[in-house]
């Protein structure tokens, strides 16, 4: 694919500057055991990277290590939690929503299996269906708009979720953790597989 050709591969060195800010983490499982991913609104904005192209490579490189190290299998799937606690008006970013939009519509669109939106409210669910547009029918399908803990607990279990998240595990990021086993949970350490050089992925 030329997308591939002309995005990777992706140094370590190049992203990590973004990737020590926390604002995606890899941690726990849903109840069909499948990877969650946490996007964590109150990190993000436009005014928290100084290139979106350099803030989508560690995007794209920590979704290729889930590919690589963490999915038992090719056709394994992961889920996302679009954390939106104490997200403003502020963090809007529709720059961020489109190219997030492509990029699990047209580079991921097997690999997701369905994002969470937490919490949602009215407000929030009016401008979903303003911004759904910037997503593939397909992708705009698997958004989920969940509006209290209970309803959450319905796809992730208590212990399985952050405490930011209404859950009960306190994990706390640390950029050490992208190159070790230490930002999954027990269950997913368990989930072996031959990784690829951490330097770099291709």
């Amino acid at each position: 694919l030329e997308w591939r050709r002309s995005t990777f591969p992706i140094k370590y060195d190049e992203i990590k500057e973004e990737l020590e800010k926390g604002k995606y983490v890899l941690r726990g499982l849903d109840r069909d055991g499948d990877v969650i991913i946490y996007i964590r609104g109150c990190l993000l904005g436009p005014d928290t990277y100084s290139s979106l192209e350099n803030h989508m490579r560690q995007v794209f490189y920590l979704l290729e290590r889930v590919r690589a190290e963490v999915l038992k299998d090719p056709m394994d799937k992961f889920c996302i939690i679009y954390d939106r606690w104490d997200v403003d008006r502020a963090k809007s970013d529709k720059p961020w929503t489109k190219a997030i939009a492509k990029a699990l519509g047209d580079q991921y669109p097997e690999s997701m299996k369905r994002c969470i939106v937490y919490p949602s409210n009215r407000v929030f669910r009016y401008i979903w269906n303003l911004v759904k547009v910037f997503f593939d029918p397909v992708t705009a399908a698997k958004i989920v708009m969940v509006g209290s803990s209970d309803e959450l607990y319905k796809f992730i279990e208590k212990d399985q979720l952050l405490k930011t998240a209404g859950g009960t595990d306190d994990y706390e990021f640390k950029i050490e953790h992208v190159e070790t086993k230490e930002m999954m949970s027990l269950e997913m350490r368990n989930l072996e597989r031959v990784a690829p050089d951490p330097q770099s992925v291709y």
